[in-house]
């Protein structure tokens, strides 16, 4: 008999094992370099050779530790992978080191999802349904109703106080342009009993297969879902309650080897233990009416167990009807105390969360300098025999080679130093709680690591200072920022918005390019996953903060850095100036345009500080006349409008023209100097008041509906159905720009939900009082009535108040959109 042959796995051929960024490779690219550029000079490539060896290390070097291909991404950020700290959630959104089920989230948006979220609450809910409503076309409203089955006992004060909390958990989930059209519908139980034959296996016990069974019908007649599938989902929407399908899904049940007989005995309406009104047919019975649901009621007496039948190996068992009632007495209490749990945990207070300190690096503790690379080489290639001497020798080393040998070594270990540097704080670089927007960290080495370092310079030149000058902050802050949001499929460009006009310097404007990049970073899996959440009414949210508001409205202000808010016509309300479309004959006197003029003999700095609040000049005084004309606001954004020319003695000083070719005078000073400091004033007070005063505010028009006419959801008019208005001021320099307008446009294309009709409004400074006061009127008068609702209080009154000031809402958007349409 022969052995059988074995079949052997092909070794790579020698071009496929090699790896372009091994050690191998780089080493003999190296090689290959020396020799093209020392020609004749250099000769000896074998081991043995000093420089051969220094070039060994650094390939070493850059193999292990700039590319470690092979690390871990926590490793390769510099962080300790063993560190517990860095498994938290917490720390996971510090360097995006997102887990799977946080990275691909989504929202319910189907009937189906909506079914699987409700069953998804704890305790869960029986006979709970969420349907879309349509109007009369059949076309889906955004509006959904809910019914579950309510508590056993409650009186109506506990019902409508649990309604209201289950529309709370609804509202603080929906999506953009949807909500609930009323108050959950808590159905009354109609309850029903028992009548079974089952048969047992010959080892199987009755109070073994009892509880399993007893549970397994309850869960089954209160429609609760085994599974979260779309076909179990159907099956516990449906009207009629098929017995077969209940005794199918209990032959699985472990000891019970048949079922000869199950029907279920309807009993009165008002207490389970009077005597039955109607006994269901034998194939099915309604699962729920308009304002029931059904329920299974648990034997508590010897009579509801009179008609249930046990046999075992052919025969009939007695029941022994006290121990089982006490069992099932103790099984029950068990379950209701087990649900009771899950409310008690639903309705805990949230503790805030602590944010925990940074994870530990990977080389904390370790050597706080470093330590040259030549000193873990033999002493034979540390340093050249021709540079050696003793102490009995009384010549000097050869003049130029002890120095051109230090030069050598500082080539090689200085790049190490710095890669190594930048090593240790790669975390800092990808750390989204890291405001700095510094990117570069260095290490001067010196004479104590590198002997003869001090022949090459008397005095170290003072290196962090010189490269933190070239630190270009802004821009490789940003690239390790883009490769985060690359990890999500996502961008952040602001080069579209490179041309509009800014308020900031260019420096300040990079950084607060690279801080909205950031916060885009940090928000970035709400963004995706999240991105057509609305937000809760029924708390404190948009009006207060703008990270409060719904995940679109924050992005778009990212994207277009929109960033002022919740109030944008706060500043113009304090300076007590409203600036409005003048018309152009209405425009201050134009200055004589004859002579000279030229620009002022210093230029006129934008503001440093994104975060500064504006002055507040005296502009009537300044300005006269012109004080409140947009287009001069527009035109003072930008520096180079800002002319002089000397006239009689003085200085006069105008600003324009702008893209109407419009000018205005600003006044004589007696020098160039004063007319200097007013434009710089000017400059910068106008800046700093449009960019306090450019947000965007995000309406959702199914939330302005009318109550009144609660019983006909089918005639709802057209202007609430799937709309947004986005608000947005249209009298700034940046967004009267048409290049931020188009941009703006894109953007929410890109990430509105495709099912909502958008609409920008861009409106002037008037217009954004009047809105603001409108839109701040009914989101509190919306809050009272929602907490009214939840503390059980009368809402006739603040029911009232929201439809007048929801109206007035209504009335000024189809004003301005008919405005836009024209």
């Amino acid at each position: 008999m022969t052995a059988p042959s074995l079949k052997r796995i092909p070794r790579l051929p020698p071009e496929a094992q090699e790896d372009a960024l091994g050690f191998a490779s780089l080493r003999q690219q190296a090689l290959d370099w020396v020799q093209e550029a020392s020609g004749e000079l250099w000769t000896d490539y074998n081991l043995h050779d000093p420089g051969v060896s220094l070039l060994e290390s650094l390939v070493y070097a850059l193999t292990e530790e700039v590319y470690a291909a092979r690390d871990s991404v926590p490793a390769l950020l510099g962080l300790d992978p063993d560190d517990p700290g860095l498994a938290s959630a917490q720390s996971a959104h510090r360097y995006a080191l997102l887990p799977p089920e946080q990275v691909h989230t989504g929202r319910p948006c189907s009937e189906l999802d909506q079914l699987a979220w409700l069953h998804e609450q704890r305790p869960a809910p029986r006979h709970a349904d969420l349907a879309a409503l349509k109007d009369v076309r059949g076309r889906p409203l955004g509006l959904w109703a809910w019914r579950q089955l309510g508590p056993d006992q409650a009186d109506d004060a506990a019902q409508r106080r649990l309604a209201a909390n289950l529309a709370q958990r609804y509202w603080q989930q929906r999506n953009l342009g949807e909500d609930l059209w009323s108050l959950p519908r808590l159905l009354r139980p109609r309850w029903v009993r028992l009548q079974l034959h089952l048969v047992l296996q010959d080892d199987a016990e009755l109070s073994e297969v009892l509880a399993p069974l007893m549970l397994a019908c309850e869960r089954y007649i209160a429609a609760l879902p085994l599974s979260l599938d779309a076909d179990e989902l159907l099956r516990v929407r449906a009207d009629q309650l098929y017995l077969s399908d209940l005794m199918r899904s209990l032959r699985c049940l472990p000891g019970l080897r048949s079922i000869e007989l199950l029907r279920l005995h309807e009993l009165g309406p008002a207490n389970a233990h009077e005597t039955e009104s109607t006994t269901a047919p034998s194939d099915s019975l309604p699962w729920r009416g308009e304002d029931w649901g059904l329920r299974l009621h648990w034997p508590e007496q010897r009579q509801d167990l009179a008609d249930w039948v046990v046999e075992r190996s052919g025969a009939r068992l007695p029941l022994a009807h006290a121990e089982l009632l006490l069992l099932l007495q103790d099984l029950r209490r068990e379950r209701s105390g087990a649900r009771s749990s899950d409310l008690a945990r639903r309705s805990a207070p949230t503790v805030p969360t602590v944010v925990p300190p940074a994870p530990r690096l990977a080389d904390e503790g370790g050597p706080a300098r470093y330590v040259p690379a030549s000193q873990h080489l033999p002493d034979l290639y540390r340093e050249p025999q021709a540079l050696r001497w003793t102490h009995d020798q009384v010549r000097r080393p050869p003049p130029g080679q002890a120095t051109q040998w230090a030069g050598y070594l500082a080539l090689l270990e200085q790049p190490l130093a710095q890669l190594r540097a930048q090593r240790r704080h790669l975390a800092k670089l990808y750390d989204l709680h890291n405001a700095s927007a510094r990117s570069y960290w260095q290490e001067a080495l010196d004479a104590t690591q590198l002997p003869g370092l001090s022949w090459l310079a008397e005095t170290a030149p003072d290196s962090p200072g010189l490269l933190d000058a070239q630190d270009e902050a802004a821009e490789r802050r940003g690239r390790a920022l883009d490769q985060l949001l690359a990890l999500h499929g996502e961008t952040l460009d602001f080069g579209p918005l490179q041309d509009v006009p800014r308020y900031l310097s260019p420096r300040a404007w990079a950084l607060q390019q690279l801080d909205c990049k950031r916060r885009y970073a940090q928000q970035i899996a709400e963004f995706t996953g999240n991105r057509q959440a609305g937000f809760d009414y029924s708390r404190p949210g948009p009006e207060r903060s703008l990270t409060q508001g719904p995940p679109l409205q924050r992005r778009l202000a990212l994207q277009l850095q929109l960033l002022a808010g919740p109030r944008l016509s706060q500043w113009l309300q304090i300076s007590g100036r409203l600036p409005l479309e003048q018309p152009h004959s209405a425009d201050l006197q134009a200055p004589e345009s004859s002579g000279h003029w030229h620009p002022l003999p210093h230029a006129i700095p934008s503001p440093e500080h994104a975060s500064e609040p504006p002055s507040l000049p005296d502009l009537q005084a300044w300005l006269g006349e012109a004080a409140d004309d947009a287009a001069l606001w527009r035109a003072a954004v930008r520096p180079e409008a800002f002319r002089c020319q000397r006239h009689k003695g003085l200085c006069r000083l105008r600003l324009g023209p702008d893209a109407e070719g419009r000018l205005w005078s600003l006044g004589e000073f007696p020098d160039e100097a004063s007319a200097w400091t007013r434009a710089v004033a000017l400059h910068q007070s106008l800046c700093r008041l449009q960019q306090h005063s450019e947000g965007l505010h995000l309406v959702e028009h199914l939330l302005l509906r009318p109550t009144d006419g609660a019983d006909s959801p089918g005639t709802l008019d057209d202007f609430f159905m799937h709309r947004l208005s986005i608000v947005l001021p249209g009298w700034t320099a940046r967004c009267a720009d048409p290049r931020l307008r188009a941009l703006a446009r894109l953007r929410v294309q890109e990430a509105a939900p495709a099912q909502l009709r958008c609409r920008l409004l861009w409106v002037d400074a008037a217009g954004m009082q009047r809105f603001e006061s409108l839109w701040l009127a009914w989101l509190l008068s919306k809050r009272a009535y929602c907490q009214a609702l939840l503390d059980d209080e009368a809402t006739a009154g603040a029911q009232r108040r929201v439809d007048e000031r929801a109206a007035a809402l209504s009335t000024w958007l189809r004003q301005e959109h008919a405005k836009e349409s024209a």
